[in-house]
């Protein structure tokens, strides 16, 4: 599971919730929206074989 935060940090949310914060994923603060959304795309679209059945 990848986690995303929208405007805030992961060291701000650390600040509130260190349990939260201690967590890695992605965002809004650091990355756009429409990059952090082609990175999710890539997690979610599943790869096309070669191969054909």
């Amino acid at each position: 599971m990848k986690n995303f935060i929208h405007n805030t940090t992961y060291e701000e949310l650390r600040d509130v919730s260190p349990l939260l914060g201690s967590r890695s994923g992605l965002s809004t603060a650091e990355e756009p929206m429409a990059e952090l959304a082609a990175k999710l795309a890539e997690l979610v679209t599943p790869e096309v074989s070669d191969c054909t059945i």
